[in-house]
């Protein structure tokens, strides 16, 4: 399947290297590491914000999610503990992404009750700060996405969808939830929503394959 097609090429943003002008401040965290996380963002503040908002409100189930993978489909598992090393050191939340990477590397279930703590610990953090409303939050900027990602996620969802399981394909989406994404790419993603609901398998891989197609 051809993941990147010319019309999805054209929809795709443009990343510009200039900040906007915000007038929020990043808050004071115990245990996120704000200056950390901010020079991976480039120094572009309000593209931080929006990353901790949709990090606190998408990731909140994730343990509860490895849980059952980690004894169902522990290949599942290792893509969510591996995105989660990723994301928790982006953010700069050094003592969740210290438990995710050895979680990552081990995919030892004993881990996830202090991997839970700490995940816990800088969700509740990020939503007890001035900085996070709920009804603003899906409006922030998104962090930009790079082609190798978008294909790499796009495969990671056919092959959720293809095992025909939603626990499998809700942490996919909500990771692509999580960039900017062109404006077909999210059409294709709102369309596939409901299908799942249903389980619908079929219809949503169809409607996927005449996106790539």
């Amino acid at each position: 399947m051809e993941y990147l097609t010319k019309k999805c090429v054209e929809d795709m943003p443009e990343i510009s290297n200039n900040s906007d002008t915000v007038s929020e401040t990043i808050p004071e965290f115990k245990y996120i590491d704000t200056t950390d996380g901010l020079k991976l963002m480039m120094g572009d503040t309000a593209l931080y914000l929006s990353v901790l908002r949709t990090f606190a409100t998408e990731y909140q189930d994730r343990t509860n999610q490895l849980r059952q993978l980690l004894h169902d489909d522990r290949e599942s598992a290792k893509r969510i503990t591996h995105t989660m090393k990723g994301l928790s050191a982006n953010i700069g939340a050094k003592a969740l992404h210290d438990v995710a990477a050895t979680l990552d590397a081990t995919l030892n279930d004993s881990l996830l009750p202090i991997f839970e703590i700490e995940l816990m610990n800088v969700i509740d953090e990020i939503k007890n700060s001035a900085l996070f409303d709920e009804q603003q939050a899906p409006q922030q900027k998104k962090a930009m996405i790079s082609k190798e990602k978008r294909d790499e996620l796009f495969k990671d969802l056919v092959n959720a969808i293809k095992k025909r399981r939603p626990p499998l394909i809700q942490p996919v989406i909500a990771s692509l939830e999580f960039y900017e994404l062109s404006s077909s790419d999210t059409e294709m993603i709102e369309t596939i929503k409901p299908f799942i609901k249903k389980y619908k398998f079929k219809q949503a891989l169809e409607t996927i394959d005449e996106v790539f197609s």
